[in-house]
């Protein structure tokens, strides 16, 4: 994958988590000026930096890569959601997909807002 994919990829997930590129510099603990870099394809992320944006942007490294075309999720909050998930019953579970796809909706109506 190019450095522009990866750019375009770490945009893309910035767009829709939300998060500016000062946020995701917290989150990651990359200097602002490095997530521009990565961004604007100036520099290609190493192993190290890769494993921040993907902890901070909740994704794997494989999809930021461009080794998976399917942003899988990833990290503490995704951890705990399929472990409580997995003691939930078939009737919770249902309840807990539609409440996850009503906060999909959500999101994509205050997007188109915008």
């Amino acid at each position: 994958m190019s450095k522009s994919q990866i750019g375009d990829r770490i945009k893309q997930l910035l767009e829709t988590r939300g998060l500016t590129q000062a946020q995701l510099s917290t989150k990651s603990g990359l200097p602002p000026a490095t997530i521009s870099h990565f961004i604007t394809g100036l520099r290609t992320p190493g192993t190290s930096s890769l494993r921040k944006l993907s902890d901070a942007l909740g994704v794997t490294v494989e999809y930021l890569l461009g080794i998976t075309e399917e942003p899988k999720i990833a990290g503490d909050e995704a951890k705990v959601i399929f472990r409580n998930a997995q003691q939930l019953s078939e009737e919770s579970l249902k309840t807990l997909a539609n409440f996850s796809q009503m906060l999909i909706d959500q999101a994509a109506k205050k997007k188109d807002a915008e």
